[in-house]
């Protein structure tokens, strides 16, 4: 069984680039359960960077796709790990790059003390 991190997706919109990238990274499929799109070819774009993706029929997400999503991802063949939203991805992102720019404030702040 694949690992897989499981993005929920609003009507097949996301950061999904970015989480696809995240993932793979950490050795993890990305895989998605979304909403029906207004317009199928954004669920078409966003699908280039997923392993695998499901696509309910009703516009917004139910508390039961989630709840029942684990098990038909496993039956895909994929061991999702972790679900995870936008929001948890764009905060987990924001806490990576305030840790980066702390890193490198203090790079610059060495570098000045020793030139001066």
């Amino acid at each position: 069984m694949e690992r897989a991190v499981v993005l929920l997706m609003h009507q097949g919109k996301s950061v999904t680039r970015e989480a696809a990238d995240a993932t793979a990274r950490l050795g993890y499929s990305l895989v998605a359960l979304s909403s029906r799109p207004e317009r199928p070819e954004v669920l078409a774009e966003t699908r280039k960077y997923l392993a695998d993706c499901v696509a309910t029929d009703a516009d917004e997400l139910k508390p039961h796709d989630i709840k029942n999503i684990a098990g038909v991802f496993a039956d895909r063949g994929y061991g999702p790990e972790t679900v995870e939203t936008k929001i948890r991805l764009l905060a987990g992102h924001s806490a990576k790059l305030e840790l980066e720019i702390r890193r490198l404030t203090a790079r610059r702040h060495y570098v000045d003390n020793r030139v001066a």
